[in-house]
């Protein structure tokens, strides 16, 4: 009788913690959010342990917050990954991709919510990025000398960026047009070479240039659009174009 009580005991307590685990792993992997360059994968065990950190993020201050109410407003962070996404909550789970940001872009940190930073683009745009992708940047010392030249660039892209709605062109065909130019001129307005000026390097012996081309950068954009529209449609396609012959 004894023997049978503790095997049926074992059993018993076998059973529930088995089912016990179970339930837990089940509810991680349903809930946890993750974000690793647009790939939601993970094994059991990371997730569970990213649950636990998600549940807790109310305790997680850490270094971003100096005392109550009080809020950082120099900490400044870059993005370490590639393409990686904006969105509008903490979390991967029904939440929606406002933008998609490409290495090296600078972002204002505000605050953190569990594995996630709220943060403030140079536009203006806010959103949550997985704290994977972004490096905080302690020194601003180091910064300065490129942090005006890279706001700058960044002001260029974002009139590009809208720009490129007025011919129904999305996200991704931006994404063409900023690898394409960043090719050619680095979006360097003063950029010259063999006898091809500004941000889309339009060559002044094969086109007519429209007045103050060379001294404004928002005219070199238009100007530059409208040549990709009229000759190959698209961004992206003026960016095939451009990896096989080097030109477009």
């Amino acid at each position: 009788l004894s023997g049978a009580s503790s095997s049926a005991l074992s059993g018993a307590s076998s059973s529930a913690l088995s089912g016990a685990s179970s339930s837990a792993l089940s509810e991680a992997s349903s809930s946890v959010p993750e974000e690793v360059n647009g790939s939601e994968s993970t094994s059991l065990v990371s997730k569970l342990i990213e649950k636990i950190e998600w549940t807790h993020a109310k305790e997680d201050k850490k270094e971003l917050v100096k005392g109550k109410g009080k809020k950082e407003t120099i900490k400044k962070g870059v993005v370490v990954g590639q393409s990686v996404n904006l969105r509008n909550k903490p979390t991967t789970i029904k939440s929606k991709v406002k933008d998609c940001l490409a290495k090296g872009e600078k972002v204002r940190i505000n605050c953190r919510k569990g594995n996630w930073y709220k943060v403030k683009l140079m536009s203006g745009k806010t959103g949550y990025m997985h704290s994977n992708y972004v490096k905080l940047i302690d020194d601003l010392e180091a910064l300065k000398g490129t942090e005006v030249r890279d706001e700058a660039k960044l002001s260029k892209k974002e009139f590009a960026r809208k720009e490129c709605k007025n011919f129904n062109w999305g996200n991704s065909q931006f994404k063409c047009l900023d690898q394409l130019w960043e090719k050619e001129s680095g979006w360097d307005p003063n950029c010259v070479y063999n006898n091809c000026y500004g941000i889309p390097q339009m060559k002044a012996t094969a086109h007519i240039l429209p007045k103050g081309y060379k001294e404004n950068w928002k005219i070199q954009i238009k100007t530059g659009l409208k040549y990709i529209k009229g000759r190959y449609g698209s961004p992206a396609i003026a960016w095939i174009h451009f990896s096989k012959y080097n030109w477009y």
